[in-house]
């Protein structure tokens, strides 16, 4: 990835060893958010940070991290460790974050992840399987989107409606639409050609059965 690229490490249902291994091997800073260092002590990687409450890396305390460095906060506070970790990789440097391991055991520690993917528009990526999942809103001017012929897509609202998305290069076009909450936006087919998302205005979670290096976000001119 020749963008500057985090990715962190979540305590969620686990990632493969193949997945794990590819993106931290591709990444320039490595962080474990709490429980997800177990993940990568499976694998043999030494995270550059550990961060969050702690409540499921205790065992990970124990034996000083593996020398990595910690951040620990309180359990009563108002951040998950996920978006602490988010944050942090932010003010690192890092212009993409990859969130691995974040889907899965719980589904309302699933639902703040897709939070998060909304207040980082364009810049926090979820992986979950094959598919990854990102978020635009008013101030990104839409993305485009390497997609093989026949592999799915799907576009949904996150809070009010989202007004005019465009989509084009899948099965179902949509131009200039208003979507509410709701299933319309599920399971769209790529057509093979590049897939372009916009919206005007609203946050929209778009679901894309490709790599997170397939997609490209642009932010909105300054008008």
């Amino acid at each position: 990835m020749s963008r500057t690229c985090a990715c962190i490490v979540c305590d969620g249902e686990p990632a493969s060893s193949e997945v794990l291994r590819e993106f931290v091997e591709r990444c320039s800073l490595i962080i474990a958010a709490d429980g997800g260092i177990e993940q990568l002590k499976q694998i043999g990687v030494v995270p550059d940070l550990l961060i969050g409450d702690m409540d499921s890396a205790a065992e990970a305390l124990t034996g000083g991290a593996a020398g990595a460095e910690i951040i620990r906060y309180p359990q009563d506070k108002n951040e998950s460790d996920s978006e602490l970790a988010v944050v942090e990789a932010l003010k690192r440097g890092a212009d993409r974050v990859l969130l691995l391991s974040a889907a899965g055991k719980r589904s309302d520690h699933f639902f703040s992840n897709l939070a998060i993917l909304t207040r980082h528009a364009g810049r926090v990526f979820l992986v979950d399987g094959n598919f990854a999942v990102f978020s635009l809103d008013a101030e990104t001017s839409g993305s485009r989107l390497k997609i093989e012929q026949h592999k799915r897509l799907s576009v949904f609202s996150f809070g009010e409606s989202v007004q005019g998305l465009a989509v084009s290069g899948t099965k179902w076009e949509l131009n200039d639409v208003t979507i509410q909450a709701g299933s319309l936006g599920l399971s769209n087919e790529a057509t093979g050609a590049a897939v372009t998302i916009s919206i005007q205005s609203g946050t929209l979670l778009v679901f894309a059965e490709c790599r997170p290096d397939d997609i490209e976000v642009e932010p909105r001119p300054v008008e």
